[in-house]
């Protein structure tokens, strides 16, 4: 499971039954299952199936240029030179540091 899906399902946990951590999240979905975030996996299948996998730009001096540029982490700036390179024009993201970003614009989620 992504950490960003388990993002949802703890915020889900945290909102349902006060669960905040990861080891009594687990510990519900043993005992439970998975039932309480029905709605929250519909979506996200909703939400994904109509992704396409593209490659990691390998473009050294593009991705140098936006993280020196931008101030961006090195794994942030690769993400950022993708997109520009396939044509990505948004990005869905948590991560706050795509807020300044133009190219691709960030979708809070």
């Amino acid at each position: 499971m992504k950490k960003r899906s388990l993002f949802g399902l703890r915020l889900l946990a945290d909102d349902e039954f006060g669960i905040t951590n990861t080891s009594r999240l687990k510990e519900h979905i043993q005992k439970e299952g998975y039932g309480f975030a029905d709605e929250f996996i519909s979506h996200l299948h909703e939400v994904f199936s109509g992704l396409a996998i593209v490659p990691d730009s390998v473009n050294l001096n593009l991705i140098e240029e936006i993280a020196r540029t931008h101030r961006l982490l090195p794994n942030d700036a690769l993400i950022v030179a993708t997109c520009r390179e396939h044509a990505i024009p948004k990005i869905a993201t948590f991560d706050r540091d795509f807020a300044k970003i133009r190219d691709p614009v960030r979708v809070k989620i």
